[in-house]
């Protein structure tokens, strides 16, 4: 699966920097969060991850798998999806039981649903990916599965 970076023109770059510039060298607490929050940022994680999002590849490769074992069957990803995600594979999945494994095979940070992308939460701010990357992983699982109950 290839997972599309979001790269829009952010204009919340210029103050991730400041936000972060010397944010290490504060050694009160309070001090730190008060740059944080002077800039609009709730965490230093909040500020990187803007950076990050602008440096990151056009695409980043997941491996997403399905393994079996009789009428039980996992789904891999290396990502942490919403529960609505793994609520769609587990209700679409042909096995009667399915269990979803985040963070296998790397890890490339939250996958929030449609609706959380309305928000300004945590999640979306780490977020690489663009609105609908998770409902697509999650067709793509139940994919994988089905044609690995096919296989049966």
């Amino acid at each position: 699966f290839v997972g599309v970076v979001n790269h829009t023109e952010d204009h919340r770059v210029p103050d991730a920097e400041a936000a972060r510039k010397g944010y290490y060298d504060i050694e009160e607490p309070a001090d730190r969060a008060a740059q944080l929050k002077k800039y609009g940022f709730n965490s230093v994680l909040h500020a990187n991850s803007i950076l990050n999002r602008s440096k990151s590849p056009a695409t980043i490769d997941m491996e997403l798998m399905a393994i079996s074992m009789g009428d039980i069957a996992f789904a891999t990803a290396p990502i942490e999806m919403f529960n609505s995600h793994g609520r769609h594979i587990k209700n679409n999945s042909p096995f009667q039981l399915t269990f979803m494994l985040a963070y296998s095979n790397g890890s490339h940070s939250y996958i929030p649903d449609e609706k959380a992308f309305q928000y300004d939460c945590y999640e979306k701010n780490t977020c690489l990916f663009l609105p609908g990357t998770g409902e697509e992983i999650a067709k793509t699982h139940v994919d994988l599965l089905q044609q690995l109950k096919n296989t049966q």
